[in-house]
């Protein structure tokens, strides 16, 4: 949450201030996922993230955990903490249930092309 704090104030705050859009991956719906699938309170997570701005809009892109793994393999690139398949099962559901929970989160089909994921969220932005 530090870091957080500090890209808060020191990148999205300025940015925003000059009208500029901010576009991110891995905000604070990923401490809630990750934290609360290796077992921390979700109420605490959400609790100590209130500081934080939230997004006007968030997608989440939703892929098969399998499907996750033969793309972090693809990259070529060592594997983080979080990305083996046990752990990605249980971030996935605490990522599913965020759209019920949180205003302007939306699921999109990550299993689908690259062209279609994004027309997918395009057409979400234009409603």
């Amino acid at each position: 949450t530090k870091n957080r704090e500090e890209h808060l104030k020191k990148l999205i705050l300025p940015s925003l201030k000059k009208g500029i859009t901010v576009i991110s991956d891995r905000y604070y719906f990923s401490t809630f996922a990750f934290g609360g699938a290796s077992g921390v309170d979700i109420e605490y997570l959400i609790s100590k993230n209130k500081k934080f701005l939230h997004p006007d809009i968030t997608f989440i892109l939703d892929v098969n955990p399998k499907t996750a793994i033969s793309r972090i393999e693809k990259r070529r690139k060592p594997k983080e903490f979080f990305e083996k398949l046990s752990r990605l099962v249980g971030t996935r559901k605490f990522y599913q249930t965020f759209s019920k929970r949180f205003k302007n989160v939306y699921i999109i089909n990550g299993e689908k092309s690259i062209d279609e994921v994004f027309k997918q969220i395009k057409r979400r932005l234009e409603k």
